[in-house]
């Protein structure tokens, strides 16, 4: 079965115990957890509101109760329905030997011989008989466990039943359009009689839209999952510093031991013993912080993992129920994605001495320096970011430089081919130029002209009239120039590097006219740059220091940013407000500063390492290029 060929890590987990699922119980809402997860919450749950007859989903918060609700709360978690899929697809058995879920009741293991698709339980020889003896139970169709033991395709087809939600044993049959709900025929008489949009469930599953959805929801639940697995890394770094932060405490005590051995053996005792203290309180809080997004990531995962087999081996109408259920939850997931990184504690323990060295001698040994803690900044924008994605149809795996032209067309450099791309408003090539040297950076000069910075000190000017690429001239920068940028009136801005410790910029008409150079120390690299609409500011990318400089006219720096979440700075461009967009390469994200350098937004790219970006004429959205994805992404600015 190909369920046993799934990754360790990649299986469906239980969102409550994040290990593999033992007896899935699947609630109304489609959230599944293991039996005895869920009856430990349900009786947790039931201290605090003894006398409800519902309790709320530990995922999504939504009030769910079992259809026998004047059972008591030990049986609930028992008589929601088997989840099959899930329980096939979370082990590593090819094949699984299916417990007798009646059995299971009287504390007896054994062996189900077949699965009743109406109670959605796996049932032993014994159980069989005796619920085909029930007056109520004879007509269900039991089919036998060899059946869909262990292939997954079975399980989708013979255990996925949808019934109504007031006529537990009546499959659904109708969907109201106006209440978004699916119910049975008799439904159709008792709640929907006056409703308008009442369609019969095939046809409305038969909708070509819906597997267009299909799409889109498991595309959103890739993305959350995305999130929930950097936060989870933010929180697992996090602890790792924490618990380096004993021995940081330990080595700084003995540098000043060396002088103060007497008194500093009592400072050390007491800053062990309180740093223990407090980085075990703030770790339990980030093991807990972890905990919770693990336990939503395996729901997210569940339930992309559950929409995505039903999806491929079910029919119309268990998809659109699966897509229905799903989508219903985008908006809690994103709403409780934010809840999960608003609690991330980037809380960490330092230790500082006091100034006054000289005067410690006098001081009591305890006053020597204290603990503190101090909160690492975390900034994220959880907008929908990406507007659109393009797959190029090319193999290059460094795009280094893109620029808009008009006509809503593309200009794009790709480094290790030596080429120029030409592409049309519907982002088809039209034209490609290759050179005997690696192309860095793009700019527009004009309607029809571009300038390209390369390896060593040649900018290539190239004609793009008439959707040709052909080369016009060819100038020098004096320097090995990597970033270009359009000024206007006939010049450009260029950047690069003089060696490995000095970078420069300037400006150079497109005739091969200086104007003005300016050197500073920052490292080496591909450089990109970027200017404001008054030609002001110009803004150069360093990724060897991780910083963005800020130049005026004269080459006086302005300011320098630097961040923890910007790491191989790359490309940068200038929104026509004002804003300037930073892309973080090796940090996979797009900083969004003001032009005076403080962060607005960082933008995550999730697993995508921009390198390239231009904005778009007259527009709120920019072009970004990934390494190593043979794609493009347009970006909505807010």
């Amino acid at each position: 079965m190909a369920t046993a060929n799934i990754d360790q890590n990649e299986r469906p987990k239980c969102p409550i115990c994040l290990d593999d699922f033992k007896t899935p119980r699947e609630l109304p809402c489609a959230h599944t957890f293991c039996e005895s997860c869920l009856r430990s919450y349900i009786m947790k749950e039931a201290t605090k509101q003894p006398l409800s007859k519902e309790i709320d989903c530990p995922v999504c918060r939504q009030p769910v109760s079992p259809s026998q609700k004047h059972k008591t709360f030990q049986e609930w978690a028992s008589l929601f329905p088997y989840n099959t899929v899930l329980q096939t697809t979370s082990s590593s058995k090819s094949k699984l030997d299916y417990i007798c879920q009646a059995c299971i009741h009287e504390s007896v293991s054994i062996t189900a011989d077949g699965f009743c698709v109406v109670c959605k339980e796996a049932m032993c020889g014994n159980c069989i008989k005796f619920h085909k003896k029930q007056k109520l139970l004879k007509n269900h169709n039991i089919i036998p466990m060899d059946e869909i033991s262990g292939n997954l395709q079975n399980v989708i087809k013979y255990v996925t039943r949808f019934t109504c939600s007031d006529h537990n044993e009546d499959e659904v049959q109708f969907y109201c359009r106006d209440h978004k709900i699916a119910f049975c025929g008799s439904c159709t008489f008792l709640h929907h009689k006056t409703c308008y949009k009442v369609v019969d469930l095939k046809t409305e599953s038969s909708r070509p839209m819906q597997t267009a959805n299909a799409g889109e929801i498991i595309e959103k639940l890739k993305n959350i999952e995305g999130h929930l697995m950097k936060f989870i890394g933010m929180n697992e770094s996090s602890i790792r510093k924490l618990e380096a932060n004993v021995q940081g405490f330990s080595d700084q005590i003995r540098e000043l031991k060396k002088k103060l051995i007497a008194d500093l053996d009592a400072l050390e005792k007491k800053v062990k013993n309180e740093g223990k203290r407090l980085i075990n309180e703030q770790m339990i809080v980030n093991k807990e912080n972890n905990h919770r997004c693990l336990s939503l990531l395996h729901a997210v995962r569940n339930s992309c993992f559950n929409f995505e087999r039903v999806n491929e081996f079910g029919t119309n109408v268990q998809k659109f129920l699966t897509a229905e259920k799903v989508a219903s939850h985008l908006e809690t997931y994103y709403k409780q994605v934010r809840e999960q990184y608003e609690r991330i504690d980037l809380t960490t323990v330092a230790l500082t001495f006091a100034s006054q060295v000289e005067s410690m001698l006098s001081m009591p040994s305890s006053d020597y320096g204290k603990l503190v803690t101090y909160k690492s900044s975390k900034k994220l924008c959880m907008q929908e970011a990406h507007l659109q994605k393009i797959r190029l149809g090319y193999s290059d795996s460094f795009i280094t430089g893109i620029t808009s032209l008009p006509g809503n067309r593309l200009i794009m450099v790709e480094f290790y081919s030596k080429s120029c791309i030409l592409l049309n408003a519907s982002y088809e090539i039209v034209s490609r130029y290759s050179s005997e040297t690696r192309y860095v950076g793009i700019c527009a000069t004009g309607e029809d002209e571009v300038a390209i910075s390369t390896e060593g000190e040649d900018i290539h000017i190239l004609s793009v009239r008439n959707d040709v690429i052909s080369p016009v001239r060819t100038i020098s920068a004096r320097y090995c120039s990597t970033g270009v940028c359009d000024i206007g009136n006939g010049h450009i801005a260029i950047t690069g590097y003089i060696d490995l410790r000095t970078c420069f910029w300037g400006l150079i008409s497109t005739k091969g006219k200086e104007k003005c150079f300016h050197q500073f120390e920052s490292g080496h690299g591909i450089c990109y740059i970027a200017v404001n609409e008054s030609n002001t500011k110009f803004y150069v990318t360093v990724p060897t220091s991780d910083a963005l400089h800020c130049f005026d006219i004269c080459g006086k720096n302005q300011f320098v940013y630097k961040s923890d979440d910007l790491l191989g700075p790359s490309g940068v461009a200038v929104a026509k407000g004002g804003s300037v967009f930073v892309l973080g390469m090796n940090s996979s994200n797009i900083h969004r500063l003001s032009s005076e350098g403080s962060v607005l937004d960082i933008i995550s790219t999730i697993d995508l390492h921009p390198t390239a970006i231009c904005c778009l004429t007259n527009t709120d959205s920019f072009i970004v290029t990934h390494y190593s994805r043979f794609e493009i992404s347009i970006f909505r600015t807010k």
